[in-house]
């Protein structure tokens, strides 16, 4: 088993990013940081199709760390607002699979 950190897409601009597959990990969080003038939701799906917020949305001046249920299969960033700046997020979890 290996901890692994994953990079999470956040758009910078009023979108969705794309989704990151975390269905072989678990005990995960996302940390999500960054400067500049923004705001980001953190949201998770079972199919890739249906989205839930999870957590508090997180501006550059209220970074956030979210814990990640287990059997989440995928997480995305969804940007509100935006006028400046790098928001940043990255899963990290344990990985599943025997190597």
């Amino acid at each position: 088993m290996r901890h692994d950190v994953l990079a999470i897409a956040v758009p910078q601009s009023v979108s969705a990013g794309a989704a990151t597959n975390i269905a072989e990990h678990f005990e995960g969080v996302v940390q999500i940081t960054g400067s500049g003038s923004w705001t980001s939701q953190l949201q998770v799906s079972l199919d890739g199709t249906n989205w839930f917020n999870l957590g508090t949305a997180a501006t550059n001046a209220a970074p956030q760390l979210i814990a990640v249920t287990n059997g989440v299969k995928f997480v995305r960033m969804n940007t509100t607002a935006y006028a400046s700046g790098t928001p940043v997020a990255n899963y990290g979890g344990f990985y599943t699979r025997s190597e």
